[in-house]
């Protein structure tokens, strides 16, 4: 059975997620320390595809990933969905950090 990701429904989530963070938590930002700031990945579509076979990791920096998105709402025009694989690693760093 397919699912649908509703887009304006998931960032009412994440808008509600980071409002709970700052007003209810108080955490205003998330130190990303040398020791923390790389991280294994899969790239591509080997995320979800093909489970009979083991895929290759990559490493990812969140140092050079946050550099990639800090500045996108000042310049819209280098903002594209290819974006988001820099946002995803970002926003599961925060969960792990503030979920502690």
């Amino acid at each position: 059975m397919d699912a649908t990701i509703e887009l304006t429904r998931l960032k009412r989530v994440v808008d509600a997620f980071f409002e709970h963070l700052s007003d209810t938590v108080g955490v205003r930002e998330v130190i990303i320390t040398p020791s923390e700031d790389f991280y294994w990945t899969v790239t591509g579509m080997d995320l979800w595809h093909d489970m009979s076979r083991t895929p290759d990791p990559d490493v990812g920096k969140l140092s050079e990933d946050w550099e990639w998105v800090r500045d996108l709402t000042a310049d819209s025009e280098g903002m594209s969905a290819a974006m988001l694989m820099h946002l995803a690693p970002l926003l599961r760093f925060v969960g792990e950090k503030v979920g502690r």
